[in-house]
């Protein structure tokens, strides 16, 4: 996938860290068509509740930074990536997550 030139920009964590510097998770859904593009409204909504309900051990992994300057979540599509945005500005009251 994307031919090796995703790499991490973290050092390795010690310990029990909580995700790898990059992650994979398959999650059932249905992609569907936006036009040109792909979304599946199911794997929108799992990040972004994983991403809430772990924000804290995130940010402590990550010298208490903002998410928004420590995770980067990479999809596909551009239908994909509106729909991530979405489920994370539903579930995410703050500024947080916007740079």
């Amino acid at each position: 996938l994307y031919h090796g030139l995703l790499r991490p920009h973290r050092p390795p964590q010690k310990g029990d860290a909580i995700l790898p510097a990059m992650g994979y998770a398959h999650i059932r859904g249905e992609a569907k068509r936006k036009g040109q593009s792909w979304f599946n409204e199911l794997e929108a909504k799992t990040i972004a509740q994983w991403l809430y309900q772990n924000r804290e051990k995130v940010k402590a992994l990550n010298g208490n930074q903002p998410l928004k300057d420590s995770v980067a979540i990479i999809a596909p599509y551009r239908a994909q990536v509106q729909q991530i945005n979405k489920e994370l500005a539903g579930i995410f009251e703050s500024k947080e997550l916007k740079g």
